[in-house]
């Protein structure tokens, strides 16, 4: 029984990583609450550092604390840790900075923080809450404190010069939030309440804060939002503001559906193929190609006549930089000679955003990769079933979209 003993502590010891001056004095098992409790403490004489200037002072007294660690099968495990508070003969009694195994100022060890952060990746806080048998407020703080330090430590502006910008609500039809994504590292970066021109001046601020200078982002990729024009305008002035090209591309293909939707009313063969308008042909079923080509031959249809400028269009983002605008501008005039309204509203568009088309050929920057994290991120609302606390919902994007190491 004895040696049955001492392999148990020398497997704690092991499992713990417990080195001098610290030692595992006793474990007990509390079967009725499915607890284990593993006590620690230090050698006598031990001296540690004094928090305000690191010198080796005597323990003046000691408390136990109790520290949550990562279960053991279904059981908790709970480090009961000696924590000395020393004598520093300039700065006073003081309790020690830290312990091997988790924050002083934290009831939960690195390995379970860290558990926490990974698992909030992957599934609701309440989930994880329930699977670790711990109160969501708890967790909450433990992410909340992970998220603040990691964004101070981790998130570098220096080499921020591509940025993409997009929004998204914390609930359907609630609050929303404005993403900022690092274009080139692929990852966010800034994350801040609203969706109109003053998030882009959050965003000047937090820069201004890390002594980085608005000029250091040169391109800017977008939606065609009034409000986040006359921010990225207004504070950052230098940089080329880059309409995203899929963003250009859906109110095309708006303005197509529109044709259709008005013609089929006369027209029964237009009833029911919208998607065979607005899908890409080469994701087009064998059935769906031959009723395009069907419709396409009888030249008296307007959607037919729009669908075949919608395709010319679409040759703007292949050909060569020097012949972008000229191409554009034949390709508005041809359209404004078809008479078709909704078509020539695009037209209009075009001509209030010009600069920022013409950008997506100069600078190839689209809105891709925020759509991509943007997709991550609708994926944890939808587990979460939205998020009622908005900043909950923002350190939640930082963990999923920062690419934080911890």
């Amino acid at each position: 029984m004895e040696n049955s003993i001492s392999d148990i502590k020398e497997l704690f010891n092991t499992l713990l990583e417990i080195d001098k001056p610290w030692k595992l004095s006793e474990i007990c098992l509390r079967k009725e609450d499915k607890i284990v409790e593993a006590y620690i403490e230090f050698e006598p004489g031990t001296k540690f550092e004094c928090p305000v200037c690191s010198a080796k002072s005597e323990v003046h007294d000691t408390r136990y604390r109790i520290w949550r660690h990562l279960d053991i099968m279904d059981y908790k495990l709970n480090l009961l840790i000696k924590i000395p508070r020393i004598k520093c003969t300039e700065h006073g009694v003081k309790t020690i900075k830290e312990i091997p195994w988790g924050r002083i100022n934290s009831h939960f060890t690195h390995m379970l923080e860290n558990f926490i952060l990974h698992k909030a990746r992957e599934m609701s806080v309440s989930a994880i809450g329930r699977e670790i048998r711990e109160n969501d407020s708890t967790l909450w703080r433990i992410i909340k404190y992970h998220v603040s330090k990691m964004k101070d430590e981790q998130i570098d502006f220096n080499n921020v010069h591509k940025i993409c910008v997009d929004e998204t609500s914390s609930r359907k039809g609630h609050k929303y939030v404005t993403i900022f994504t690092d274009s080139e590292a692929g990852k966010i970066i800034f994350v801040t309440e609203g969706k109109d021109s003053r998030t882009f001046e959050s965003f000047y601020k937090e820069l201004s804060s890390k002594d980085v200078h608005h000029n250091n982002i040169r391109n800017i990729s977008m939606d065609m939002s009034p409000s986040f024009i006359v921010g990225a305008e207004t504070y950052f002035p230098e940089a080329k503001v880059v309409f995203d090209k899929f963003h250009v591309k859906k109110l095309l293909n708006e303005a197509v559906d529109c044709i259709r939707r008005e013609e089929s009313k006369e027209t029964e063969s237009l009833r029911k193929t919208k998607y065979i308008w607005l899908k890409s042909k080469s994701k087009l079923t064998n059935k769906q190609r031959e009723k395009l080509q069907e419709l396409l031959e009888n030249n008296n249809l307007k959607t037919s006549e729009a669908y075949r400028m919608k395709l010319n269009f679409d040759d703007l983002w292949n050909i060569d930089i020097s012949k972008a605008e000229e191409y554009l501008r034949e390709w508005c005039k041809k359209v404004l000679t078809l008479c078709l309204s909704s078509l020539n509203a695009f037209v209009k568009t075009i001509e209030n955003h010009w600069q920022g088309i013409i950008n997506i050929t100069l600078t190839k920057l689209s809105n891709g990769i925020s759509e991509g994290l943007n997709s991550i991120v609708q994926l944890a609302k939808s587990r979460a079933r939205g998020f009622k606390n908005i900043d909950n919902f923002i350190d939640i994007i930082y963990l999923i979209g920062a690419r934080f190491e911890y």
